[in-house]
């Protein structure tokens, strides 16, 4: 599989909201040199991080922008957006059903089909404040 196609299997992933499937993808040891706040290391700390941002009522949909590979590394832009009920934000006062978006960009190196860190930035926002940076 090519890296840019371990980056295709992730936003799969996760827009199936198959995140059992994250143990596939992530080495043991993994390690994210830029976690979302309060984000546990490893692969647990990727899930509960997607949990937080999507809850089970809830379905996202990511799609990559760009996404090439160089060597061991390989780089991304991505995007997303859903719909949450405001107790899973950060923000009080949102209106019933904000619409969450997520813009990303990072770098993963990779070993043996697998991640192994990831360097990168994450946006979050809803439709009426800014709720992660």
């Amino acid at each position: 599989m090519t890296l840019e196609r371990l980056v295709e299997r992730l936003v799969a992933v996760i827009n199936a909201s198959d995140l059992d499937a994250l143990a596939e993808l992530y080495s043991v040891g993994y390690v994210d040199h830029d976690p979302l706040p309060g984000q546990s290391p490893g692969v647990d700390g990727v899930r509960a991080g997607l949990e937080m941002l999507t809850p089970a009522e809830v379905t996202p949909r990511f799609h990559l922008e760009d996404c090439f590979s160089s060597g061991d590394r390989v780089a991304y832009r991505i995007f997303g957006s859903w719909e949450v009920a405001p107790q899973f934000l950060f923000e009080s006062g949102l209106g019933s059903r904000p619409t969450l978006t997520l813009s990303g960009a990072g770098i993963f190196r990779c070993r043996d089909g697998r991640f192994v860190e990831r360097w990168g930035h994450w946006v979050v926002t809803s439709s009426e404040a800014e709720v992660v940076r």
